[in-house]
């Protein structure tokens, strides 16, 4: 059994109908006051990982800097979906460029089928880890079988309408570069 972990090409945070954040120390999830929603986007190098292995799990690890503000007392889960539709570049990427629909539709834009879901984030959590199954959009983007474009992820809060601050995340642009994103990958690879 071996493990890799895959690099961070490309993070955003997209912020508003026309504004995206790039090359911050820190993404961001939910809503600023009544302001709109923010989900973020992220894209791993998958190169290293051979076409002709077994995958036995593949994790989204995201370091969670703080939940927002400690008195909303909500609770909340993240949700990762494989991005289907369209490539993305930092420099051309809104809630409505390039998408079918604002904000990336479900099931136009990613695979709601391939949901991985978080445990759940209280508002007052800070400084800790969050992991996320991603094995089956892996599995889809590596498979012989059933290769699929890998477009990255898009990342939001299951409940966007009940945040009322933003949840932090460590970005890879962050200065410390134990706490950026990972995408563990654990395998097999055969003796031919």
């Amino acid at each position: 059994m071996s493990s890799l972990q895959a690099e961070v090409t490309q993070a955003i945070t997209i912020s508003s109908r026309y504004e995206s954040n790039v090359g911050l120390e820190y993404l961001y999830l939910g809503r600023n006051g009544k302001n709109e929603k923010h989900r973020f986007l992220l894209q791993f190098d998958l190169a290293r990982i051979p076409t002709r292995v077994k995958l036995l799990s593949a994790n989204l690890q995201l370091f969670l800097v703080n939940a927002g503000n400690k008195e909303d007392n909500l609770q909340h889960t993240l949700e990762v979906y494989p991005i289907t539709s369209t490539g993305w570049h930092k420099s051309n990427t809104t809630s409505v460029v390039p998408w079918n629909k604002d904000f990336l539709g479900i099931n136009e834009d990613v695979d709601k089928s391939s949901v991985g879901r978080s445990s759940a984030v209280q508002s007052r959590d800070e400084e800790k880890w969050l992991n996320l199954d991603v094995f089956k959009s892996v599995f889809n983007w590596k498979s012989a079988t059933r290769r699929r474009p890998n477009y990255g992820f898009m990342i939001k809060l299951a409940d966007e309408d009940l945040a009322l601050s933003l949840l932090r995340f460590a970005s890879n642009s962050h200065e410390n570069t134990s706490i950026h994103p990972k995408l563990h990958v654990c395998l097999i690879v055969p003796i031919w």
